[in-house]
């Protein structure tokens, strides 16, 4: 293929803005799930059926959320989107023995400890961390009024424990 259709295809893409935003995305999952082996690492990167569960609890999160500002006074219909620092992360038990050999070299052994569950041979889990929310937005029918601004602020901060900083609240387009 030669340079003159790849130019074609991105201006064509570039004139599409919502196609060529979802494209940008997806590549830039596909680096982020590239990068983010765990590289032997004692912290594992969470498991996939765990992960689908807080998919499943980050809807449930906002939709709670949603429901919780709706019944502020005055805050009208709201819709919340949640951003996550991290999804959580589980930490395995393991054993560690260092070697010194004659010439000064020290060789590392990480040995996990291994449990007979109900399902097959699985790591001791020793912690398994919360989500972290990086941020919160609300869209709602207040917004614009600043006692319900700061009420809603009040009330995400003191849910999550993150600082007013992290959290927008604007007024809902009519």
């Amino acid at each position: 293929m030669n340079s003159k259709y790849f130019n074609e295809l991105y201006s064509k893409l570039r004139k599409d803005k919502k196609t060529f935003a979802i494209l940008i995305m997806g590549m830039a999952g596909i680096l982020l799930i590239l990068l983010s082996g765990s590289g032997g690492n004692e912290k594992e990167s969470v498991p996939s059926d765990f992960q689908q569960m807080l998919v499943k609890s980050e809807a449930e999160m906002s939709e709670s959320l949603e429901k919780l500002i709706e019944n502020i006074d005055g805050a009208g219909k709201a819709e919340v989107m949640l951003t996550f620092e991290s999804y959580g992360e589980t930490v395995y038990a393991h054993n560690n023995e260092e070697n010194f050999s004659p010439d000064g070299e020290t060789d590392y052994m990480k040995e996990y400890i291994i449990i007979d569950g109900n399902n097959g041979e699985n790591g001791l889990k020793l912690k398994v961390t919360a989500p972290e929310i990086k941020g919160v937005a609300v869209i709602c029918q207040g917004g614009k009024n600043p006692v319900i601004k700061e009420q809603i602020v009040s009330v995400v901060s003191a849910l999550f424990n993150i600082s007013s900083n992290k959290i927008s609240v604007a007024a809902m387009a009519k």
